[in-house]
C-alpha cells in the first residue's frame, strides 16, 4: 500500500517519511509492551501462548471455510 501510495503521490518522500515512522513507532511499542509481558509472565507461559496462537492460525489457513455469509441457502 505503501509503494502504491508512493508511487501515485505528489510526495513520495512524504510518504517514506510517513512509513518509516510508522515501522519505527510499532516496533517501539513492541518491544515496550514485550519487556513488559517478559516482566510479568514466565517465560515457559508466553512461548506457549505463542505457540497455541501459531499452530490455530495455520489450522484456520489449512482448514476450508465453509459457506460464505452471502452464498448461504435459506
Amino acid at each position: 500500500a505503501a509503494i502504491a501510495l508512493g508511487g501515485s503521490s505528489k510526495h513520495p518522500r512524504a510518504v517514506f517519511l510517513g512509513t518509516a515512522a510508522a515501522l519505527l513507532l510499532a516496533s517501539f511499542l513492541g518491544v515496550l509492551v514485550g519487556e513488559g509481558v517478559a516482566e510479568v509472565f514466565p517465560t515457559r507461559l508466553v512461548k506457549a501462548i505463542a505457540a497455541i496462537g501459531f499452530a490455530i492460525m495455520g489450522l484456520r489457513l489449512l482448514w476450508p471455510v465453509g459457506e460464505e455469509e452471502g452464498n448461504s441457502e435459506e
